[in-house]
């Protein structure tokens, strides 16, 4: 018997290798844009911007809860001085609120003193031509399990977001509204935003560009699942945190120590055309190592 080889059709693969060869572009492309960045909150944030150049990364997110980074501490030099920093060494920033805050507070009167503060912030994010600002949504006292006590709560967090509104439009800065991780039964109070309710309560009531989110990949990770966040606010994601735990404790541990599927994550974000910033906060380590880790899966 004689074997005769087949015609090889030419055309359908060099169609094939071109396509091959698109898809890898277009990947390595989208890892070029990718905007990586840290948590900054040990030092100063001026002692950081020599280091995330040198290591490929492009953003600071200044957290605001240290005695060298309260608010009360950017003067007007100091603002120029960051500016003329980020410009130099092409970085961008965002300001990240302290989690203590609470716009849902029961008290009107704390409640106005929080609005007055994340007004504040707004205005020194535009001084510092930040890209956003993220915060926490606050906390309430009371059984969870009691949906009427945590509803009370989210309505007096939307009025407290209203009053913000005028002025991220003005300024034109957005606020990215973190996840946050559930706290045990047994406590004295919880945190809003700790499920995925809350933030379609939020966005359903405040449909506005200014009013997004940070998902935190951790926190999510402990209660729904990075997943089901991506499905379900994917256009609205603006700002990502990172690090990984076993589904229990925050313990903000570095990728691939804990149970996040970073890789369908990975998958779910390129879907979306989330490009950044990706935000670590691995605090064991390096945000360079860590954004190494993070970009492997992509």
């Amino acid at each position: 018997m004689v074997f005769t080889r087949k015609p090889i059709n030419q055309k359908k693969n060099k169609l094939i290798l071109f396509i091959i060869i698109a898809f890898v572009n277009i990947i390595s492309k989208w890892k070029t844009c990718m905007k990586l960045g840290f948590n900054v909150f040990e030092k100063p944030i001026e002692e950081y911007f020599e280091y995330a150049t040198e290591h490929g990364l492009n953003h600071l997110e200044i957290d605001l809860i240290k005695d060298h980074s309260l608010i009360t501490k950017f003067t007007s030099k100091r603002i120029y001085s960051l500016k003329k920093l980020a410009k130099d060494y092409k970085i961008t920033l965002s300001l990240h609120t302290p989690y203590t805050i609470n716009p849902a507070d029961r008290r009107s009167s704390f409640r106005d003193e929080t609005t007055a503060y994340l007004i504040h912030c707004i205005i020194l994010a535009k001084e510092l031509n930040a890209s956003h600002i993220t915060t926490h949504i606050g906390f309430f006292f009371g059984m969870p399990i009691i949906k009427r006590i945590r509803q009370k709560a989210l309505e007096r967090l939307v009025f407290s977001l209203r009053q913000l509104l005028m002025h991220c439009e003005a300024l034109n800065i957005k606020l990215a509204l973190e996840n946050a991780s559930p706290k045990p039964l047994d406590s004295v109070s919880f945190f809003l935003g700790d499920n995925i309710y809350d933030f379609k309560y939020i966005f359903s009531e405040l449909d506005s560009p200014y009013i997004n989110m940070c998902l935190d990949i951790g926190h999510a990770n402990i209660n729904e699942g990075a997943l089901k966040y991506i499905e379900n606010f994917g256009e609205k994601i603006i700002n990502l945190h990172y690090h990984d735990n076993r589904g229990k404790i925050d313990n903000h541990l570095s990728i691939g120590e804990g149970t996040v599927p970073w890789k369908e994550v990975a998958t779910a974000l390129k879907g979306i055309r989330f490009k950044g910033p990706f935000v670590s906060e691995c605090f064991k380590t390096e945000p360079h190592e860590a954004a190494m880790l993070l970009t492997a899966y992509f």
